[in-house]
């Protein structure tokens, strides 16, 4: 049997200083980390699968990805998610500036992912970094809120992105 552990790490560190001054260089450091360990299991700060892949999207192109059985994990097996705990996607920093990567959006049988509305989108930018997690009850996801909308905002190129999906299957 499969086992899944890890951990979702947030790190920011950045230097920051003013114009050198006669005597000194007003300067400060920013540094700011969050970390969310899960163990293997069903209940708050667990997980028990993940689901991960690089996508494309044509011109205008749109996806609908399918959390409750229509996704398969890195040993063949389809997952159906009762419970996403996080999701990481990453727009890829060579795509076209034109191209932004929306995610969201569906209002058919949408999958929260803590948009408050159903038409809610974010967009994502080249290079650009999506990232959530609700690790102690997760989003709920069943055959009628299981579908993430994926699009390419633009009509010139192809775009390119890599996402991963973690929680209850």
């Amino acid at each position: 049997m499969a086992q899944l552990s890890g951990s979702a790490v947030v790190q920011l560190a950045f230097q920051h200083a003013n114009i050198a001054l006669d005597l000194s260089t007003p300067a400060y450091t920013l540094a700011m980390k969050s970390q969310k360990d899960f163990s293997n299991g069903t209940g708050d700060s667990q997980a028990n699968d993940i689901w991960h892949d690089r996508r494309s999207l044509g011109a205008s192109a749109t996806e609908t990805l399918d959390f409750f059985g229509g996704v398969t994990n890195a040993f063949g097996v389809v997952l159906s998610f009762t419970k996403i705990k996080g999701v990481f996607v990453v727009a890829d920093s060579n795509n076209n500036a034109a191209n932004n990567l929306e995610i969201g959006g569906n209002a058919a049988t949408v999958c929260s992912l803590g948009f408050v509305a159903t038409n809610d989108k974010f967009q994502l930018a080249p290079g650009g970094i999506f990232f959530v997690t609700n690790p102690i009850v997760g989003w709920t996801v069943s055959s009628t809120t299981d579908l993430l909308l994926m699009a390419n905002d633009a009509g010139t190129n192809t775009i390119s992105y890599d996402i991963a999906v973690w929680g209850v299957a």
